[in-house]
């Protein structure tokens, strides 16, 4: 039994980012691996529903570069962090230089994410595997939402968190 029959590329009318309802005018939105994938469709979406300022976060400057050349928009600020939430520095830095610059972040997507095949827990890297994608996943994400929710305005805020793929189970050497 097929559970979603239709699958959509593009926002369709009752989630156009153009409808008034879904307006973000005078929000700041911050986008985690918003340079590309599904994070650069997420923020094109934030801009094409009229985001004051758009803070998208990534590892690579090539990625982020290319980001902002695609989603210029006269009305949309776009600020570029390299910064990998992974890294409790980086994530302290990022928070502090938005402080110091007197921005208040209004709504954050998680989207940045560790999405590789379940390690195998008998094989090569094994629990070490297991905790590093549970540190990221996890305990990163929660570092992000802490520091969002510490900073700024308290009232209105709105926090997402994307998933792309879920998978289920273990791979067990000689196992099935």
């Amino acid at each position: 039994m097929d559970l979603t029959p239709t699958y959509h590329t593009t926002p369709y009318a009752a989630i156009s980012p153009s409808l008034r309802t879904l307006s973000q005018a005078n929000r700041t939105v911050l986008i985690t691996g918003g340079g590309s994938g599904i994070g650069l469709a997420i923020s094109s979406a934030f801009v094409a529903a009229g985001a004051a300022r758009l803070i998208i976060l990534g590892r690579r400057q090539s990625v982020l570069d290319a980001a902002e050349a695609s989603l210029a928009r006269p009305g949309t600020e776009i600020l570029l962090e390299q910064v990998d939430v992974g890294s409790v520095a980086g994530v302290a830095a990022l928070w502090a230089r938005l402080a110091e610059r007197k921005v208040d972040v209004d709504v954050m997507v998680l989207n940045a994410a560790i999405t590789s095949a379940v390690p195998d827990l008998v094989g090569e890297g094994g629990p070490e595997a297991v905790a590093a994608m549970y540190e990221f996943n996890v305990m990163a994400q929660l570092r992000m939402v802490q520091a969002f929710l510490r900073q700024g305005a308290k009232e209105g805020k709105v926090s997402f968190g994307v998933s792309g793929r879920v998978e289920a189970g273990l791979t067990v050497a000689g196992g099935g």
